[in-house]
């Protein structure tokens, strides 16, 4: 598989992944407006871990990409060694 097209899948499943998280925030305000406050909070812990999700596969992709730790942390607003710490796994 070419960069180019491996990019393009790695972005495609980030792209999917964010709209699993929007789906399930629209999920969670239907409950709060339902008044099911319970499966709001499931919903909304759910679209939480569906955006770290995300998170970690922007972050691997960008790694592969080229970027540095510190172009990452500064997008983050968090440090070059932080984000080093929590993403590095995610890194090949």
């Amino acid at each position: 598989m070419s960069t180019s097209s491996t990019y393009k899948s790695r972005a495609a499943n980030i792209h999917e992944t964010l709209k699993d998280a929007e789906a399930t925030s629209q999920q969670a305000r239907s409950d709060l407006i339902a008044g099911a406050a319970f499966d709001a909070l499931t919903s909304i812990n759910i679209a939480r871990l569906t955006m770290d999700d995300a998170e970690h596969l922007a972050v691997a992709l960008l790694r592969s990409s080229g970027y540095t730790w510190q172009q990452i942390a500064d997008a983050l607003d968090i440090s070059r060694q932080a984000a080093h710490e929590r993403f590095s796994r995610d890194v090949v």
